[in-house]
């Protein structure tokens, strides 16, 4: 499924008389940097009235006074609904004729508008916004894999968008079914680019280019030894490779994940806690 942002229609049947004093709500995503998840739903009562009028009492709602006049047309009020739903960052708004249509300035899944009080206006929800803002999917590291084929990417789960394992063994891994607004973060290992040259500079972190040195004597001391036909110097030679490999390995194998930035190897797909 693709991210949709929520989209609502408010369709203003009458004059300015018949809107005084009533309201409708509205749901959009805020977002906040410094919170966590960074997205949220927010709720906002549109309220129409004349300049001096007071506002209906809604709660946990955040209130957008429509100033209008008794003899404003249909035209008119729906005109000063848009403008008013524009001067909040989590919308926008177009009118055509009597009709305001308003979209959510953030992807997300959030309450449909309904009316308040309202004695001639239609709301409609035209396209329902999708994006969770917590995952349901618990430790994703122990329920998912990934496979690449080409330059593609597929990450596959055993739990199903609610968070439940999927029901049958044939469906145990399937594509994740699930809609992140922040997405997913993906860390990996990366190969590092092959050498084909003599001149060829290294594509390893700093920390290992003398792990490489003793791999390269190893090779070095071991093709000595298949060459000689003198037995000291096959004997030295192996000992000397022997030595080397045991340092290879024991800065690589033994400690390379833990002292290093930056190690070779397989591809990993690291997916964190979306809680």
């Amino acid at each position: 499924m693709a991210l949709a942002k929520e989209t609502t229609t408010l369709t203003i049947a009458s004059n300015g008389t018949n809107h005084i004093g009533d309201y409708v709500l509205i749901y959009g995503v805020s977002f906040d940097a410094s919170s966590k998840p960074a997205y949220s739903e927010t709720k906002y009562f549109v309220w129409w009235g004349v300049s001096d009028a007071t506002a209906p009492s809604v709660s946990n709602a955040t209130g957008v006074h429509v100033v209008i006049a008794g003899g404003d047309t249909s035209s008119e009020v729906a005109t000063a609904t848009s403008s008013a739903i524009n001067s909040l960052d989590d919308f926008s708004s177009s009118v055509d004729g009597s009709i305001v249509t308003i979209i959510n300035a953030h992807y997300g899944n959030v309450t449909a508008s309904n009316v308040g009080t309202a004695n001639a206006i239609t709301v409609a929800t035209t396209t329902s916004g999708t994006g969770s803002f917590i995952s349901n999917i618990k430790y994703p590291e122990n329920n998912s894999m990934y496979f690449i084929e080409g330059d593609k990417l597929a990450i596959l789960s055993k739990l199903d968008s609610s968070g439940n394992r999927n029901n049958t063994a044939r469906k145990s891994l399937k594509s994740i079914q699930e809609d992140l607004v922040e997405g997913l973060m993906i860390q990996y290992y990366a190969e590092p680019n092959s050498v084909t040259a003599i001149t060829d500079s290294l594509d390893i972190d700093n920390a290992l280019e003398l792990s490489v040195v003793d791999y390269v004597k190893k090779c070095l001391y071991m093709d000595k030894a298949g060459k000689t036909a003198d037995p000291n110097i096959m004997q030295a030679s192996m000992a000397m490779a022997t030595k080397h490999e045991r340092n290879f390995k024991e800065a690589i194998q033994r400690y390379g994940v833990r002292k290093k930035d930056k190690t070779g190897g397989s591809r990993v797909v690291k997916v964190p806690n979306l809680v």
